[in-house]
């Protein structure tokens, strides 16, 4: 025993709480790993190794299950990490329009403002967008024109979109959705940015990519991320949008 600490316990310390550091300290290096997703993977694996080691629920189990336990656990919570970014597809039962939609990455100041940035093709009309989601305690104010910048190793290509006039509310939950009892109240606001197809070939021809959305309050610049996402729409989802011929539409 060490200051009333058994060997057991720093062992059961350090299996649980130096893997989460080492994620939140160097979230960039690491494949596809935004900020959302390094949250997830250290609440996911502190609970993995908290419960796996010898907390009470699991006491009576036999140490070895305990250790296979947690190993399935840590293969699981890494597989956050390391998956491969997936198209999300729906159809507009109405008029037959196709979306495609891949989550590119989120940044921001956690617990303070948030920036969600997705690709979205549609069919048949063939057009692609980038769209932004900001969700903060201050408004931003979006304006029209050349608002977001996409920086692709060391290319920089201006976005322009319409602003976020047309789609800024607010409400009375924080960023994770937790109801918010006193203020300050939250906003958001959505804008979007139409792209060419030879600009996401350009983009996704990119090994790391960075953001700056301009705002006439203030201005959110992220880290520097990988870069697959754009790559797997090219290859998965713009080959369908640009084969659906225009009078495929119900």
């Amino acid at each position: 025993m060490v200051l009333g600490f058994s060997r057991r316990d720093m062992v059961r310390d350090l299996v649980t709480y130096l893997p989460a550091l080492a994620l939140i300290l160097v979230p960039a290096r690491v494949p596809r790993l935004s900020l959302g997703d390094t949250m997830i993977l250290v609440y996911a694996w502190t609970f993995a190794s908290v419960t796996s080691l010898g907390e009470p629920c699991m006491v009576n189990c036999p140490r070895y299950a305990r250790f296979l336990l947690l190993i399935v656990e840590m293969c699981l919570c890494l597989s956050v990490a390391f998956a491969s970014p997936k198209v999300k597809w729906a159809t507009d039962s109405f008029n037959g329009t196709k979306t495609a939609k891949i989550s590119l990455t989120v940044f921001g100041r956690p617990g303070t403002q948030f920036v969600n940035v997705d690709l979205v093709g549609l069919a048949p009309s063939k057009r692609y967008f980038v769209r932004v989601e900001y969700t903060g305690v201050d408004w931003l104010f979006i304006p029209s024109g050349d608002t977001l910048y996409l920086k692709a190793d060391d290319v920089l290509l201006p976005l322009s979109g319409t602003g976020s006039s047309d789609s800024r509310n607010t409400f009375d939950t924080d960023p994770y959705g937790v109801q918010k009892s006193s203020k300050p109240i939250h906003v958001r606001e959505v804008a979007l940015y139409e792209v060419t197809l030879d600009q996401i070939r350009k983009i996704a021809a990119a090994d790391l990519i960075q953001y700056r959305l301009v705002g006439k309050n203030q201005t959110i610049t992220s880290g520097v991320f990988k870069n697959p996402e754009f790559k797997t729409f090219l290859e998965q989802a713009i080959p369908v949008i640009e084969s659906d011929p225009p009078n495929s539409s119900k």
